[in-house]
């Protein structure tokens, strides 16, 4: 039986195979234990932002309606773990490494076949297994990459698709326009499953999903931004009217109010095909939903945040959030960014919102350097470059002001890094 520091050692071991988009390995692996998925229903969620914070309320909500909930979400922030988790509670470990024990000689047996199992691949197949031990009523379900090939797609058709507000990222992989990456993204819609499409799209990203909902025959929803009225937003929350209720949700930035619109109509669909959620349920469930580095405050005094902010996409809406919720407050970002992002126009849009930039690396083979970013940096704001993130952390929160505050931006890897050393430094303070 493997440890679970020897099943994770074997999972991160699969990085080096990298992303091998297709179907037909994970639905050999899935046929040899016996497709677990197929005992399971699903919401199953695409999208290039927006993805994690939808499933965590949508989750959350069907939690509190009463049923045995699966999230499956990528990336992690602080535990690898947190990909998977039923009820709000991540897998054990003893049960994670349970899974990959049993999926080893599997992966090994395809080898010999010359089908190599990636790192997603497997930590898919080992949530649907632990899905189904676990008998979840429900699973809220988030693709990796893209849809039309990523590994959950496997499933049958979901109780309903959900496609969040499409951007240009992964470019190099999912096309390098908004129409060939909405294709990609259209790919979760299956035939006669209702799917349900976040506000302000582009235009030719609706059009795509339109054409892909009627040759499928599938009832399309689109969301209405306007359906959601904000009452009052701080940097602690919002507070929100839909459809006569006012709903708190604990998540700072009008995107979460979209996201939020975009829940609300899932759940719309959901109570059409027998899922019994009431109102108290939708209140309850949002109220309690969380979902680390998502503008996420990790102290007052001083005031430190965590965000995943990674593209260009999701930069607008971090600028937006800076400019209604701290326009007078100096900011001191700590910056970490992959290379194969948009780096510049990424630092175009925030950057105005900065006195200065420590720029660092995160931990990712696919990372800039700390020496370039910074070069970067330099030409939009004054940028001082860090080795150590860590020193870049303590600096940064050391030094904060009254009339200050520390951002931590730039990339999900780099926030999860950084999350834990936030909590003990703050904690000490």
């Amino acid at each position: 039986m493997l440890s679970y520091e020897q099943s994770r050692q074997f999972v991160s071991d699969r990085l080096k195979f990298g992303i091998k988009p297709g179907l037909e390995r994970i639905e050999q692996l899935m046929a040899m234990l016996r497709n677990p998925q197929d005992k399971l229903k699903f919401i199953h969620i695409a999208g290039t932002n927006g993805k994690g914070s939808t499933a965590a309320m949508l989750a959350s909500i069907l939690q509190a309606a009463g049923y045995k909930t699966g999230l499956y979400i990528s990336p992690y922030i602080s535990d690898f773990r947190e990909r998977i988790s039923v009820n709000g509670s991540m897998i054990p470990k003893q049960s994670f490494a349970e899974q990959i024990d049993h999926l080893l000689p599997l992966v090994n047996q395809m080898e010999e076949q010359s089908l190599v199992i990636t790192e997603f691949e497997l930590i898919t197949a080992a949530a649907f297994s632990y899905f189904a031990k676990e008998q979840c009523d429900l699973v809220v379900l988030e693709t990796g990459l893209g849809g039309r090939f990523d590994a959950t797609n496997i499933i049958k058709s979901p109780l309903c698709s959900v496609i969040t507000r499409i951007a240009l990222d992964h470019t190099d992989i999912l096309g390098d326009t908004y129409a060939k990456i909405a294709y990609e993204k259209a790919g979760i819609i299956k035939c006669g499953c209702d799917v349900v499409v976040a506000a302000n799209q582009k235009e030719e990203v609706v059009s795509v999903l339109q054409s892909t909902a009627k040759e499928k025959g599938s009832a399309i929803h689109f969301c209405s931004a306007d359906s959601v009225d904000i009452i009052f937003e701080s940097i602690e929350g919002t507070e929100v009217a839909y459809s006569g209720k006012r709903i708190f949700l604990p998540l700072a930035g009008r995107y979460q109010a979209e996201n939020l619109a975009t829940v609300l109509s899932a759940v719309d669909v959901l109570r059409g095909k027998s899922v019994l959620i009431d109102d108290s349920a939708i209140l309850e469930g949002v109220a309690a939903a969380r979902f680390p580095a998502r503008f996420e405050i990790m102290s007052r005094r001083p005031l430190v945040i965590l965000d995943g902010t990674h593209n260009p996409n999701g930069a607008k809406a971090l600028s937006d959030t800076l400019t209604r919720l701290l326009p007078d407050v100096k900011i001191t970002a700590i910056m970490g960014m992959l290379r194969d992002k948009d780096v510049e126009k990424t630092l175009s849009i925030l950057t105005p919102h900065f006195m200065k930039i420590l720029a660092v690396s995160p931990d990712n083979p696919r990372a800039m350097s700390e020496e370039e970013l910074c070069r970067l940096c330099s030409r939009f704001v004054p940028a001082e470059r860090f080795e150590d993130k860590h020193t870049a952390l303590s600096y940064a929160i050391g030094s904060c002001k009254e009339d200050e505050a520390v951002l931590i931006c730039g990339s999900l890897y780099l926030a999860g890094e950084l999350r834990g050393s936030i909590i003990d430094m703050v904690g000490e303070m």
